[in-house]
């Protein structure tokens, strides 16, 4: 933040991120988005992530997000851990699109049913 005012570039950035997971579909992949989150991690401001998330009003959305910032952005995954926290959380498939798989990840109430594999940045 500068003179009071919210960088555009942070909220874009965190706003990009949303987006790919919103629409893994359109965005190539789960693969293609942590490639993506790799390569931005150090424009992403966690901090600013459940402003978006509020806007969004998405459970879903937000425990996939944060799963994938957690595993492929380095990010602390606190800020949208506190936004969860007021919600109501059931489990998900990280991949909507994809049958359930065998592994679950309790912390974000994610069914591990996609193998994401992002390209070497």
């Amino acid at each position: 933040m500068k003179n009071g005012k919210v960088s555009y570039k942070s909220k874009a950035f965190n706003q990009t991120v949303v987006d790919l997971v919103r629409y893994v579909k359109k965005s190539a992949g789960l693969s293609h988005v942590a490639t993506v989150i790799l390569e931005m991690k150090d424009k992403i401001n966690a901090k600013k992530l459940p402003a978006i998330a509020e806007i969004h009003n998405d459970t879903p959305l937000v425990q996939r997000v944060g799963y994938l910032l957690e595993k492929f952005g380095g990010k602390s995954e606190q800020p949208l851990l506190r936004w969860l926290k007021n919600r109501e959380v059931y489990l998900v498939k990280l991949n909507p699109s994809l049958k359930v798989g065998k592994k679950n990840i309790r912390k974000w109430a994610i069914n591990l049913n996609s193998n994401v594999e992002p390209d070497e940045v």
